[in-house]
């Protein structure tokens, strides 16, 4: 056999290596990536952070770059894992408003005679408690990309002071800005290092 030809034929065996390699490691970074999204789900004892699977999915997507530059298919490889961020941001921005709304009631329900109008407070605290009710909070643990949209919508019907209605507006914000950026690069933007990363 000549020279060109063996090493033609050793370098198809290499290509051919390299692409099982490549297989195998998706395989099983598509496996991890499952069975971290499933991590606390049957265990209600069990907090895990947002910060916890994004780091869990950096991890595997860095563990699959050393066999395959190739990112097209990373939003189906890690869907369960990407899946299950998107559903924990909703449930913390869910969680964002429905506190704000709680500590309004509160502050008006404790109020000193005098300090408001009673037939007004009562006529907010109503409000308020029908939006603690309502259906969108009720489902926070949601991937629907309008999420966090509608829950702003919601805030802004709220009968909340100016301030706390601004900072909670902006959160919100915050946080979709975030999901719709991790949405399309499989990584948040903001790191924890900055003043305003919304996750815990």
């Amino acid at each position: 056999m000549a020279l060109k030809e063996m090493w033609e034929e050793k370098q198809a065996e290499a290509e051919s290596l390299i692409e099982r390699l490549k297989a195998l490691s998706k395989s099983m970074v598509q496996q991890m990536a499952a069975d971290s999204a499933n991590i606390g789900l049957m265990n209600l004892g069990t907090t895990l952070t947002i910060r916890h699977f994004e780091e869990n999915l950096a991890r595997l997507r860095a563990i699959l770059r050393q066999v395959d530059p190739d990112t097209s298919q990373d939003s189906t490889l890690f869907e369960p894992l990407v899946t299950r961020i998107v559903r924990a941001g909703g449930s913390q921005a869910a969680q964002l408003a429905d506190q704000a709304l709680a500590d309004e009631i509160a502050r008006l329900e404790n109020a000193q005679p005098g300090e408001t109008n009673r037939e007004d407070s009562a006529c907010r605290i109503a409000k308020l408690k029908e939006l603690q009710q309502a259906h969108l909070l009720r489902r926070a643990w949601t991937s629907e990309p309008n999420y966090i949209e509608n829950l702003l919508r919601l805030v802004g019907d709220a009968p909340l002071p100016a301030a706390e209605s601004s900072i909670l507006t902006r959160r919100l914000k915050v946080m979709k800005e975030e999901l719709d950026f991790f949405s399309n690069n499989l990584a948040f933007r903001r790191t924890r290092s900055d003043p305003d990363y919304p996750w815990r």
